[in-house]
């Protein structure tokens, strides 16, 4: 089922995370309220782990863009989706 919890990790994993990531989690470091602008701050801790069985080094330049139109496309799809959970909340 997919939660807003669920959908935050998924944009997190789709702007941070590689491809060879194995687990993701974050959790909730710190909340508080700020007086001065009357919201709410959380801070937020997200972390991942690199599956290091996978050779990671691309030494062809093709390859190269090849991943940096990926890692564009992965980050505009992760803006959509903090867009889509800023219009719910």
């Amino acid at each position: 089922m997919d939660n807003k919890w669920n959908t935050l990790l998924r944009a997190l994993d789709l702007a941070y995370g590689t491809s060879d990531r194995a687990s993701s989690r974050f959790k909730t470091v710190k909340q508080s309220f700020d007086n001065a602008r009357q919201e709410y701050t959380v801070l937020l801790e997200y972390r991942w782990r690199r599956n290091h069985a996978i050779n990671t080094e691309v030494k062809n330049d093709k390859k190269k863009q090849d991943l940096n139109k990926a890692e564009l496309l992965r980050k505009k799809q992760a803006y959509e989706l903090l867009q889509q959970i800023n219009k719910v909340a």
